[in-house]
């Protein structure tokens, strides 16, 4: 993050990268469940068949996602590993969001899972922005990330809630991001407080 002397940049939508691991149409599932990935099972083995999908993730995300492009957010579908590297790398990205699904040792993403040193791999050592990685619940991930990402400022949360929830819940971040920018962090604490969760607020854990 930025030095002491320097005042940490507020975060606005535009600054915001959003890549999705996991299906988000329906081709995309059909493909996952005729090509399943080899090392885990794939997201969609949760779910009995498409229509539960469709009403807790293909739906809220084509109503929702728009909204979050129209407030000014780059959302990646289909994310592969080398598109969540090329996430880092957009012109004045200071948080990445990464909305997957994580599996024993490794997280779902269009072209297969990738283990912990891939993913570390991915993230550029000169990143000094947000990783967003709470709709994963990556905690093996965790300790080798700091360690070889220390510039990095990492957002994680150990509740586990559905994909709807957490859509609606990144909609009314990225909305409260447009009208009062401030530090990605902060604004997300902020919003996980809300009763979106029926007045339990995840135990939010954020690296130094």
């Amino acid at each position: 993050m930025s030095s002491p002397e320097t005042p940490e940049p507020v975060t606005r939508p535009e600054h915001c990268a959003m890549g999705f691991g996991i299906p988000t149409s329906g081709p995309a599932f059909r493909n996952r469940i005729e090509r399943p990935p080899a090392a885990h099972p794939s997201f969609v083995s949760w779910f009995d068949g498409m229509v539960p999908y469709w009403d807790q993730v293909i739906y809220p995300f084509q109503r929702l996602s728009p909204r979050y492009e129209r407030l000014g957010v780059r959302v990646v579908e289909d994310l592969t590993l080398a598109g969540f590297s090329a996430l880092f790398r957009g012109e004045g990205v200071r948080a990445v969001i990464l909305f997957s699904h994580w599996e024993e040792d490794a997280i779902e993403l269009s072209d297969g899972f990738a283990d912990v040193p891939a993913v570390v791999e991915a993230v550029p050592e000169s990143y000094d922005g947000y990783l967003d990685l709470i709709t994963c619940h990556p905690e093996p991930l965790m300790p080798t990330l700091r360690h070889q990402r220390p510039r990095c400022n990492l957002v994680w949360v150990t509740t586990q809630v559905t994909p709807v929830l957490w859509l609606i819940f990144y909609q009314r971040l990225f909305q409260r991001l447009r009208q009062q920018p401030a530090l990605y962090d902060d604004a997300q604490e902020a919003e996980l407080g809300k009763r979106l969760f029926r007045g339990s607020r995840p135990s939010q854990r954020r690296s130094a």
